[in-house]
């Protein structure tokens, strides 16, 4: 990514508070990182402000938004898509901690900007690097 990548609401076509994402941090090729902190989760929060750990099928599927969005080759909107499935997705925690910060990276394996795609995908906590999820999503994105 060469410069600032736009801003995450350009990016994800998600309103808050649903919109989880806060930025782009890497963008290379076939692979994205966006940071996410559980604090914006807030639908989701217990009483204690943690969130489930299942929140991060959410978070992959919103960076694989993101970084369709930085692939595509024509301006506009973000684009709808739709999230299909997981395969070998793992959750590692129970839940996401209050104040905790996450990086949420996908990598592209195979489909374009239309159609079916696969992605392999992972969230860790940014401060010790812990995997707390990750596997394979399918997504589809309708041409148009």
């Amino acid at each position: 990514m060469s410069g600032e990548a736009p801003p995450i609401a350009q990016l994800v076509p998600h309103e808050p508070p649903m919109r989880w994402l806060r930025r782009v941090v890497a963008h290379a090729g076939e692979e994205t990182t966006c940071e996410a902190f559980v604090s914006d989760l807030a639908p989701l929060h217990d009483a204690r402000g943690a969130a489930p750990g299942y929140a991060a099928l959410e978070l992959a599927a919103q960076c694989v938004s993101a970084h369709a969005r930085l692939v595509a080759a024509e301006a506009g909107p973000p684009r709808i898509g739709f999230l299909l499935g997981a395969r070998r997705y793992d959750v590692h925690v129970a839940k996401l901690e209050p104040e905790q910060r996450l990086l949420v990276r996908v990598k592209r394996l195979w489909g374009g900007e239309s159609g079916p795609v696969s992605f392999e995908t992972e969230v860790r906590d940014a401060a010790t690097g812990a995997l707390l999820a990750g596997g394979r999503i399918s997504c589809f994105t309708p041409s148009s």
